[in-house]
């Protein structure tokens, strides 16, 4: 199969060619021979390169999740870097007057709270205020563009890690994904979508052919990905969702969990797909650095059932259960509870302390997920 950016070089930018860009890229942008994007769009005699956009984790991957990156020169290239994720997340004027499109090669992982959608929308936004094209790359679906699942974001809770109105697990691909943010919120970008050749919605990324370049230093392994889609929601509490390990995402736990029971109460909700294995983990950073934690690892035994945001909630409302006296909901800067801006709503946190069951919580978007499915319909292009 061919990336986005395998079909623009093959076409020698078509009617990108020697028009002035910039690029907004991060490690997992590269070529389906692993050249770095930027690298090789210096090297295509067609094309201008003259700029660079950083998103979270920088340009190299090497920046901790909400780690400031700083706009500088870049070493590798020579070209200047606009930070976009900084006091700055929606390009300025000045950082728009030298070019006339901005190209997207992201890997994005196909959950609404990961932050490279976030940034896919400030730079529409920010386009569209000053007259620049915007270009996406495509990639794939890492999960497979197929299960939509997860709550969609209510307007009052939209932040940097809950901007798209989506669910969480979305089904789209950043350039689908694009288009469905700048027709459902009007922002009125010049967008233009380069097309993969040969990705199915159907297939998961280890079926690509293509090699598996962490999109971020906590997401290693498409396991950690899929992981991700239920432990990310751990950030929202007093528990380590494994970041300092080897293990981020698969493990999670406190020095105050007894893995056993954990793990036995887990397992005794035979929750599809998914199994749970006692751990013992000391983190070299975040939550409870240098500290002996118990907890567990989540085993996804069979990827096709797993439901990620319901076994996320399930791990929630156990964790809530067996540990109250020490579980506590985390809050972000501005004093709201972090766990409502990732899942966009404050309905599952508010469940949970009244220990109602997860599967009405679930029954309760059903109904959402099958009105996005259809209204998302005209952004697919796969």
């Amino acid at each position: 199969m061919k990336l986005g950016i395998d079909v623009l070089l093959e076409r020698q930018l078509g009617e990108w060619r020697g028009v002035k860009v910039g690029l907004l890229t991060g490690a997992s942008g590269v070529t389906s021979r692993l050249v770095p994007t930027a690298a090789a769009l210096q090297e295509c005699p067609a094309g201008r390169l003259i700029c660079l956009f950083a998103a979270e984790h920088g340009l190299y991957g090497a920046a901790a999740a909400g780690e400031a990156i700083p706009s500088s020169d870049d070493p590798w290239t020579g070209l200047p870097v606009h930070s976009l994720y900084g006091e700055t997340r929606e390009p300025t004027a000045e950082m728009m007057s030298a070019v006339e499109a901005v190209l997207v090669d992201l890997q994005d992982i196909g959950l609404r709270y990961y932050t490279y959608p976030s940034t896919v929308h400030a730079v529409l936004r920010g386009a569209a205020r000053h007259g620049r094209a915007v270009v996406v790359l495509d990639r794939p679906a890492p999960l497979t563009g197929t299960v939509v699942e997860g709550p969609i974001t209510e307007r009052p809770f939209q932040s940097f890690v809950s901007t798209p109105i989506t669910p969480i697990r979305h089904g789209l691909t950043l350039g689908e994904l694009a288009l469905w943010m700048n027709e459902h919120d009007g922002l009125g970008a010049d967008l233009h979508v380069v097309q993969m050749q040969g990705w199915r919605r159907d297939i998961w990324f280890d079926e690509t052919g293509l090699q598996w370049v962490p999109p971020s230093p906590n997401i290693p392994t498409l396991a950690s990905g899929l992981a991700y889609c239920a432990t990310c929601l751990i950030e929202g509490t007093s528990v380590s969702e494994g970041r300092g390990t080897t293990q981020p995402f698969e493990i999670i736990g406190a020095p105050w969990i007894q893995g056993n029971a954990l793990a036995g109460r887990l397992n005794s909700l035979e929750l599809e797909g998914a199994r749970f294995r006692p751990v013992w983990f000391r983190p070299t950073a975040s939550k409870h650095a240098h500290q002996l934690c118990g907890g567990v690892q989540l085993h996804v035994t069979d990827r096709t059932v797993f439901k990620g945001v319901q076994t996320g909630l399930h791990i929630l409302a156990t964790l809530w259960e067996l540990y109250p006296d020490h579980m506590t909901w985390v809050r972000d800067p501005s004093g709201r509870y972090f766990i409502d801006l990732l899942l966009g709503t404050d309905k599952p946190r508010q469940a949970i302390e009244r220990g109602e069951a997860i599967d009405a919580v679930v029954a309760g978007w059903s109904g959402e997920t099958a009105a996005f499915r259809a209204a998302c319909a005209p952004t697919l292009l796969y």
